[in-house]
């Protein structure tokens, strides 16, 4: 029995695969796509990619890029690996911090 915290897990099924969101999502095309919180009504996850603000379900990133497969480095090597990464988006004063989801999922 190890003492050592384990990393969150967020697991998701979808077309027979279980997907551990707490990990950034690598395509077919080496594109990451994140899970923030943001869930559409029928609670499917939205993934970002690289950290931009629109949101894609799990369901088309998989079907139309997939196969995905976790990226289980820490966020540091992520950005390395991905030269494409940009870089974490700018929040303007007043608008809240925490995921914003827009009209198909929570705004927090």
């Amino acid at each position: 029995m190890s003492s050592s915290p384990r990393p969150p897990t967020r697991l998701f099924r979808f077309g027979g695969v279980t997907y551990d969101l707490a990990f950034p999502q690598r395509d077919a095309h080496g594109d990451l796509w994140y899970f923030q919180g943001c869930r559409s009504h029928d609670a499917m996850p939205l993934l970002s990619l690289d950290g931009r603000p629109e949101r894609c379900s799990l369901a088309n990133v998989a079907i139309h890029l997939g196969p995905l497969t976790p990226v289980r480095a820490g966020a540091a090597d992520v950005v390395a690996a991905d030269a494409r990464a940009l870089p974490p988006p700018v929040r303007p004063p007043g608008v809240p911090s925490g995921p914003v989801c827009g009209p198909i999922g929570p705004a927090v």
